[in-house]
């Protein structure tokens, strides 16, 4: 007979079965011993088992055989699993992939190795380049060496380019043709730059007439060849303000000095200065043709001094003269150490003469490239200045001679340009001007009316120029004249003989 059981939950300590008697529908319910456990955990809300429990093993049976208490079942505490948020997924923008472009790969060059002669042993480095060219120590073929600035041509890289240019151009390269500026007119081209040059030079003229005072208050003529060296120096600078427009600011000093007896007495020896500022446009530029067009225009401002000997003897002729004139009266002061009576010579003054000279002008130059190796340059130009000359009478008395000028000149300059196959280059250069000036009368030096002259002069030069840098004009050249004068002559110059001047000078021009 199997007798009734009943479980129930017991608090939430676990689940407690017991039997139940026959005879009664409602037993005395035993009461459970619970098992030993840890302390009390914080209460865990029932969750409704999803099976039924399982039944309890008996720990505790009567006489009969029949189970009395059974072991209670530790509850199984079920945590309850949190709801997991459910986070929805953004869509992926799909982006399209451009389509790579695809460069060609310029074939290589195979340079074939020679094969050794017969009997020849290798190199082991044959057809392998050396480890600095691997690193870039050494320069490739076509490239400018490290420290200097220039781009590869068709014969090499050019050396010493200025920055901005190219093989074929620059400010003064057209059509590949690099351009030497000439000494005797201007250049076309706008360019920053500065120069120094100097030169000596030698300066003949034949049949020369002049008047010297003799020592009894006459004069008398007479006639030497004037024979005069030169020292010129030459200083200038350009800048280049746009490819347009330069300033430019020049100077030259000389200083010459008479060579023979004649020519020291009656011309001595002389200093001056010749500054000109300018400005230069250029107006037309055509690298197709390799050819430009320029204009400059500049002021020129000269000042000199001239002492000369022959001032010292007017003031003792005019001394002599006036002691003739009342020998008595003379005596009789220097008797009675009076010194008043005497004419006291003022010889600085006496022995100098000045000359200043203010004026101006412009010209028209042209340039073209004949080829890489060779050019032309061509100029036209007018200037005007206004000269006075003043000249020593003796006693301190001085007279002024004022004369006006108006120069036309024009030149050529044929060039050769060998770099880069030589660093070398050849000019010649001639330049023909016509001088017309007009004299103010001045009755003291023997014009009594104005008077005007027309003269002609012509100057040639050769020039040698090493090349080899693109931003330097370093320069040698040979200079002949055929000169009438009228700086040394003045109102004479027409009729005086031509002055023949031989020049050597040396010019170098730097470019940045």
């Amino acid at each position: 007979m199997k007798i009734p059981k009943k479980c129930a939950l017991v608090g939430v300590v676990g689940v407690s079965c017991w039997a139940l008697p026959a005879f009664s529908q409602e037993p005395r319910r035993a009461t459970p011993t619970p098992t030993s456990s840890p302390a009390a955990a914080p209460p865990v809300a029932a969750v409704p088992l999803a099976a039924p429990p399982v039944a309890a093993p008996c720990v505790l049976s009567d006489a009969a055989g029949r189970c009395v208490q059974w072991a209670s079942v530790a509850p199984v505490a079920v945590v309850p699993i949190a709801p997991v948020a459910v986070v929805p997924i953004a869509p992926v923008a799909v982006v399209p992939i451009a389509p790579v472009a695809v460069v060609p790969i310029a074939p290589v060059a195979v340079v074939p190795r020679v094969a050794p002669a017969i009997g020849e042993v290798p190199s082991p480095n044959a057809g392998t380049p050396l480890a600095a060219e691997e690193e870039g120590a050494l320069p490739a073929d076509g490239e400018t060496p490290e420290g200097e600035t220039g781009s590869p041509g068709p014969d090499g890289p050019v050396v010493g380019m200025v920055p901005g240019e190219s093989d074929l151009s620059g400010a003064r390269t057209l059509s590949g043709h690099t351009f030497l500026y000439p000494r005797l007119f201007d250049n076309a081209f706008v360019a920053s730059s500065f120069y120094v040059g100097s030169s000596v030079e030698f300066y003949h003229q034949t049949g020369i007439t002049a008047r010297v005072p003799t020592i009894n208050g006459t004069s008398d003529t007479i006639s030497f060849d004037r024979d005069l060296t030169f020292v010129k120096l030459n200083y200038g600078a350009d800048m280049q303000l746009s490819e347009y427009v330069s300033l430019g600011l020049d100077a030259d000093y000389l200083a010459e000095v008479g060579t023979n007896s004649e020519t020291l007495f009656t011309w001595g020896g002389s200093g001056g200065f010749d500054v000109r500022p300018s400005a230069k446009v250029r107006l037309v530029r055509s690298d197709s043709t390799g050819s430009q067009l320029a204009f400059r225009g500049y002021g020129t401002f000269q000042a000199g001094i001239r002492a000369m000997p022959l001032g010292l003897l007017i003031d003792i002729s005019n001394q002599i003269v006036a002691a003739t004139q009342d020998p008595v009266a003379l005596a009789t002061c220097l008797v009675q150490a009076n010194f008043g009576c005497l004419q006291t010579p003022d010889v600085a003054s006496d022995i100098t003469a000045s000359r200043k000279r203010f004026g101006g002008g412009g010209a028209l130059a042209y340039a073209q490239a004949l080829g890489r190796y060779a050019g032309g340059q061509f100029a036209v130009g007018v200037e005007g200045a206004s000269t006075d000359v003043t000249l020593p009478l003796g006693g301190g008395q001085k007279t002024t001679l004022a004369s006006r000028e108006l120069l036309l000149y024009a030149g050529i300059a044929p060039s050769l340009n060998f770099y880069p196959l030589l660093p070398l280059g050849l000019t010649y250069e001639y330049r023909v001007e016509l001088n017309k000036s007009s004299f103010d009368a001045n009755p003291t030096v023997g014009l009594t009316d104005p008077t005007k002259v027309s003269a002609v002069s012509h100057r040639m030069n050769w020039g040698l120029y090493y090349t080899g840098r693109r931003d330097l004009m370093l320069g040698w050249l040979a200079g002949v004249s055929y000169l009438q004068d009228v700086v040394r002559s003045m109102q004479s110059a027409a009729t005086d003989p031509r002055a023949f001047v031989f020049a050597a000078q040396f010019d170098m021009r730097y470019f940045f």
